[in-house]
């Protein structure tokens, strides 16, 4: 091997790793927060094959009425308060808090105080 080649193996390890920081996503939470003034405000962050993630933000007593995802789901709070139901039970979730659910479960959200919410669809789940 010449001085200065990098063997075949190394330099598809280098390709690998390269296409995976490629296909990285970031985004923020918490900067540019949108409010609607009549209901939450929902905004797709990322969207991949495996899972979207999406920002709601809401004013204080907003609420998302019953209603199911196709998909499992995760739901965190990121700022403020909010009252989570599905099945009959109904949790208050505050700044870290995360709860999940399977895909096809009626469940709503009201908002307490204003409020940052991530969602995460796990699409991926449904081909598991």
């Amino acid at each position: 091997m010449a001085s200065g080649q990098i063997p075949f193996w190394k330099s598809r390890k280098i390709a690998y790793f390269k296409s995976q920081i490629q296909a990285m996503q970031t985004t923020q939470y918490l900067t540019d927060l949108v409010f609607d003034e009549n209901k939450p405000k929902l905004q797709p962050m990322l969207d991949t094959a495996y899972v979207k993630e999406v920002r709601i933000t809401f004013r204080a007593g907003q609420e998302m009425p019953e209603h199911k995802a196709k998909f499992p789901i995760c739901v965190q709070v990121l700022r403020g308060r909010i009252q989570f139901s599905a099945e009959g039970e109904t949790q208050q979730l505050q700044v870290g808090d995360l709860v999940t659910l399977e895909g096809n479960i009626l469940h709503s959200l009201l908002a307490k105080e204003v409020s940052v919410v991530r969602l995460s669809i796990h699409k991926a789940a449904a081909e598991a």
